[in-house]
């Protein structure tokens, strides 16, 4: 019987080039013939079959009890895939995840809610999503605009030994669409390389094009301060676009430290006056 490496080789070359330095969570899927090449290579990986949470068939290294009843006792509602991932971050703090096919979306929504509930969290979160060419419908997840480490590898299906590994643009204001896809690079499975040689992960954090950055507006001195009818360094997201307060200028200790972010790492700052009702009571200082 012919075996397919393509997809081994495709993502055993992505992860062996970016993203051997921490751990891999890998969700198998059994319409992909893929495995990772040189494990001896990698410094650990999970492994998580969803099918099996569907079949009552999942198993856990870590006794899963203790943290289903830490979320009982917040009252919470949370299914299998959620727990699996959000022990699996805790315990072995996997960064980079594997996904494939029609398990993307639901991965999406269940690592929103672990990254959530997690008491550990990730600032270097990479995601490879690997499907085959117009098989996945367009996802509108905010996902897609939020996370600046995303890579599509894409199988074309003319070829089928060819992959287009594409990326979410992430960067520039939201009416330039950050999460529509760019084409990176492409993998030649037969040749085993790659066709431009372009790094996969650029640091889109480093200048981030003009991108917005929305903080809570209230006006809180000297923390944060908030002036109408004079200059102004911010809009107010949470008013209407006629509004006369539409045009806010903002300083403060805590506010200047996103102004110096965003002065450094080219972003735009919003503020939205509409997350007033869920801060709570103010005291004065």
């Amino acid at each position: 019987m012919l075996i397919d490496l393509s997809w081994s080789l495709v993502l055993s070359a992505i992860i062996g080039t970016y993203l051997n330095e921490s751990t891999i969570c890998i969700f198998w899927n059994d319409k992909f013939e893929f495995h990772l090449l040189h494990k001896s290579d990698y410094i650990s990986f999970v492994g998580i079959n969803i099918k099996s949470f569907d079949d009552n068939r999942g198993q856990y290294i870590v006794d899963k009890r203790l943290k289903e009843k830490d979320i009982q006792n917040k009252n919470l509602f949370l299914d299998d895939l959620v727990i699996k991932i959000i022990i699996s971050i805790e315990v072995t703090h996997c960064e980079t995840f594997v996904v494939f096919d029609k398990d993307i979306d639901r991965f999406v929504n269940a690592f929103t809610k672990a990254s959530v509930y997690s008491i550990w969290r990730s600032l270097h979160n990479k995601f490879v999503f690997a499907h085959i060419a117009y098989e996945l419908p367009e996802s509108h997840h905010h996902f897609f605009e939020d996370q600046p480490n995303i890579l599509f590898v894409v199988r074309d299906h003319s070829s089928a030994s060819s992959f287009d590994i594409k990326t979410n643009k992430f960067v520039g204001r939201k009416e330039e669409k950050p999460s529509q896809m760019i084409l990176v690079d492409r993998y030649l499975a037969l040749e085993q390389r790659f066709q431009f040689g372009i790094s996969l992960f650029a640091d889109k954090l480093n200048n981030m094009q003009g991108r917005e950055v929305i903080i809570a507006g209230f006006d809180y001195p000297p923390y944060t301060v908030i002036k109408h009818n004079m200059s102004t360094n911010a809009q107010d997201m949470g008013v209407s676009e006629d509004s006369d307060f539409k045009n806010v200028y903002i300083d403060g200790t805590e506010t200047r430290i996103i102004l110096n972010f965003c002065e450094k790492f080219n972003c735009t700052i919003q503020i939205d006056s509409s997350l007033l009702r869920f801060k709570g009571r103010q005291h004065n200082n």
